[in-house]
């Protein structure tokens, strides 16, 4: 039988995780080249108004994160000791990527390419770990 609140939740998170990483990567890869053709304060004051529009997003997407994971982990079988490991590391990369895409959202932040670079790596490596964890359950 086909249990919708899971697979409800399962949505929610994969679309968060993509929301949240996309939007870290699209922040980097293409607002940044887009930044770089115009002058510096133009570009300080377009990076500054998108990182605010995007915090508020970004702020309900990790809400959503912690709420449909620990309700995905609740709601899943007994696991191995290998899955508890990689879900450890997993959640450490989690939390750098939570940190790393809220410091990018602070106005005035030069260091915004860095965050949204590391916060991008980190996600796809996070990706990587849940696609392995899927087949070790």
């Amino acid at each position: 039988m086909i249990d919708i609140p899971k697979g409800i939740s399962l949505w929610l998170h994969i679309s968060s995780v993509v929301f949240l990483i996309g939007g870290a990567l699209y922040g980097r890869l293409a607002l940044r080249s887009a930044a770089a053709v115009m002058a510096k304060e133009s570009a300080d004051k377009f990076g500054d108004a998108a990182a605010g529009r995007y915090r508020g997003q970004v702020l309900i997407t990790i809400v959503l994160l912690v709420v449909t994971g620990i309700y995905n982990y609740i709601h899943t079988g007994a696991h191995s000791v290998r899955y508890h490991i990689l879900l450890g590391i997993k959640l450490l990369l989690v939390l750098h990527i939570f940190a790393a895409t809220l410091a990018s959202t602070r106005p005035n932040n030069p260091r915004r390419v860095r965050l949204l670079t590391g916060a991008g790596l980190s996600g796809l490596l996070a990706i990587l770990i849940a696609v392995y964890m899927s087949q070790v359950a």
